[in-house]
């Protein structure tokens, strides 16, 4: 279930990131050439844009691919360094819970308004907030589970946790 999961958020990321291109293209050929300039293109790729950053930020997450700054954690031995990113993952994932809470607020607060070019509700902009955050606190329990496997079982091999 989780590779599927992970193999949906490339495809979604993807997709929504080719529709940020193809609009902003479609808009400057319609502006520049045809001289006649189209009213929702930059909805969508402003549409598309936040739903490919959001999904991209989950693969992001999967991957192991923000920016961390480990010199002082790498000091460490094996054992605290793996306690410090326990206590770092929980910190995380309570972060990301308020992020999803405050995210469907977000979604509720915004769904009577309307983005007027494509005619869709704004809530639609804002929903990949709760969505990603969700998705980015399974991976985060993942890590979790496997730092504090590895921690429990005095395991000293570099493994996910540690990457």
């Amino acid at each position: 279930m989780i590779r599927w999961l992970h193999r949906a958020e490339d495809v979604i990321a993807g997709a929504f990131i080719f529709v940020v291109v193809s609009a902003i293209s479609l808009q400057i050929f319609c502006r520049y050439v045809l001289n006649n300039a189209l009213p929702w293109p930059e909805e969508v790729a402003k549409f598309a844009f936040v739903w490919g950053i959001f999904f991209g930020a989950t693969i992001g997450v999967r991957r192991r691919g923000h920016i961390a700054v480990e010199a002082l954690i790498s000091a460490f031995p094996t054992r605290t360094r793996l306690a410090i990113r326990l206590v770092t993952y929980v910190a995380i994932i309570a972060i990301l819970g308020v992020l999803a809470a405050k995210g469907i607020d977000m979604v509720r607060l915004s769904s009577t308004s309307i983005l007027p070019a494509i005619n869709i509700p704004l809530a639609f902009l804002y929903l990949p907030l709760p969505i990603c955050a969700v998705l980015m606190i399974v991976d985060f329990v993942i890590l979790l589970a496997d730092a504090g496997r590895r921690l429990v079982a005095g395991d000293s091999t570099p493994g996910s946790a540690e990457a």
